[in-house]
Parts: C-alpha cells; structure tokens; sequence
C-alpha cells in the first residue's frame, strides 16, 4: 500500500459571504479585507477582518468571515459547534448548498435570513494534479487518512480535491480532538 505524506489542519466555525450578503450585514460599500492567507496563500483564501453572528432560537455565535466572497454565503460548523446551536446541519462539500440548513446571520449594521447554507464540510484533502497523480489520486476520489500517535486512527471517507493551494487535509476540530492532534499535524493518504 503505497502512502503520501499530507499535512492536517483544522478550521472553526465560520462564513463565506456573497457580495451583497457583506454590504447587508456590514454596510454600502463594505469589502472583506485581507488579515492573513490561509496555509501558504497559494489559494487566495484569508481570514478577513470581519465577524458575524450566527443566531438560533437556543442560542448564538461569533463566526470568522472568510474571503474573498462567494457566489453564495455558506456557514461551515463542526457537529460540536452545531449542537451547541440546537442545530444538525447534513455534511456537504463547501460550495454544495442542496440541502442544507437554513440561519439567520447578524452584523454591526443588519441581518439576513438564509434558507441554506449550514453544513459540517466534509473532509478533503487538497492536491494539485501531479502530486494526486503521483500518490495515484484522481479528483472526486475518495481515499484513507492514517494518523499516528497515542490516539492513532484511519479518517475514511476523505474527498481528493484538485486546488491551488498547499498539500493540506482540511477537518474540523472535532476531528482533530478524537485524534489527539495538535496544531499543523501530520497524516498518511492511501487508497485501498
């Protein structure tokens, strides 16, 4: 069984906003403005500098914006996160919103009602062509993550996507915590 080295990293709970999702929520001419790149920036995603909260009848929170906008605004929890909203949001690919949860989301200067977008995403790994050629990857497969360590386990079910950006596995910390890891951590990829 032949493996490819893959570096993980976890993300929180945020929202990826449409254009006029941002002007209603932050104001007339607002724009997502760039604190950091994500990974090594070869992606073009970043922490902007902008907040929202997402509200449910059992509770709410702070999500980090991440730019630049998209076509659609999309909310990404982890199943902890979502619960703790009285929430069960489907697990769904980032930019598939068929049917997934609807919310309500508040900025400094409006809110917007949302008839989808809630998900937990599901875990991917990012390659660019050659590499998933070389660990005999295609795009849309779907392959294995071993994890090593006093928590050791095998992610399954773990999307190959073709990207820009580093060679990175992306989960959420829920993932991250039933693994034990910490920080940028280290996987194996394998097909059976």
């Amino acid at each position: 069984m032949k493996e490819f080295k893959i570096t993980i990293k976890a993300s929180g709970a945020h929202a990826h906003l449409s254009d006029a999702d941002v002007e209603a929520l932050f104001g007339e001419g607002e724009v997502l403005n760039n604190v950091r790149f994500l990974g090594d920036g070869r992606s073009g995603q970043y922490l902007s500098d902008k907040k929202v909260k997402i509200v449910t009848e059992k509770g709410s929170r702070m999500l980090s914006v991440l730019g630049p906008t998209r076509k659609e605004t999309q909310v990404e929890l982890s199943y902890t996160e979502a619960r703790s909203l009285g929430l069960r949001p489907p697990v769904s690919d980032s930019g598939v919103l068929e049917g997934t949860l609807g919310c309500t989301l508040v900025g400094p200067v409006g809110e917007i009602t949302k008839d989808r977008g809630v998900m937990v995403a599901r875990r991917h790994i990012h390659l660019n062509e050659g590499q998933a050629e070389e660990a005999g990857f295609a795009d849309g497969d779907y392959i294995k993550v071993r994890i090593e360590g006093e928590r050791a386990l095998i992610f399954d079910n773990v999307l190959v996507r073709y990207g820009k950006g580093g060679t990175v596995m992306h989960i959420d910390f829920d993932e991250m915590n039933a693994a034990g890891l910490q920080g940028d951590a280290v996987g194996y990829a394998f097909k059976d």
